[in-house]
């Protein structure tokens, strides 16, 4: 059995040819225009992982996602988003998200990700690695100029 995508997204162009890498590697999708149609899609379909873009109207995409995690604990959360700032994604992984992909990443990492998250993994690309660590660098720079 196919796994089931979930792409909830703003940007209708985006979402289309997010369907179309998808459904050409093997999976079912479906789509949302915005964060409380991904929550609803969800809890009709039980996707397998939901790819949520953080920047949605109505509810952003980590609210979606911790709204899908408390109605289908199945589900896996993949974050796509422009942005790769350390508070978003402690928080997105705070909230029950496994990955976290930036979009100037997504061609290269996208599918890695969906595999990674679904093994059961955690993901970063390499955009939000890179301000993971910048910004642990940054705390740790002050402690060892003493």
């Amino acid at each position: 059995m196919s796994l089931r995508v979930l792409i909830a997204d703003d940007d209708e162009r985006l979402r289309s040819w997010l369907r179309l890498v998808l459904e050409s590697e093997g999976f079912l999708v479906v789509e949302a225009p915005d964060g409380p149609s991904a929550v609803e899609l969800a809890i009709a379909t039980r996707p397998g992982l939901a790819l949520l873009d953080l920047a949605m109207p109505g509810a952003d995409g980590i609210e979606a996602g911790r709204s899908i995690r408390a109605s289908c604990p199945e589900t896996c959360l993949l974050l796509l988003t422009g942005d790769s700032r350390a508070p978003q994604i402690v928080e997105a992984f705070s909230s029950g998200f496994r990955g976290y992909v930036v979009k100037t990443d997504a061609p290269d990492d996208l599918l890695r990700a969906i595999r990674e998250v679904r093994a059961g993994k955690i993901f970063l690309s390499p955009a939000a690695s890179r301000a993971v660590i910048e910004t642990c660098a940054m705390e740790l720079l002050p402690a060892l100029d003493r």
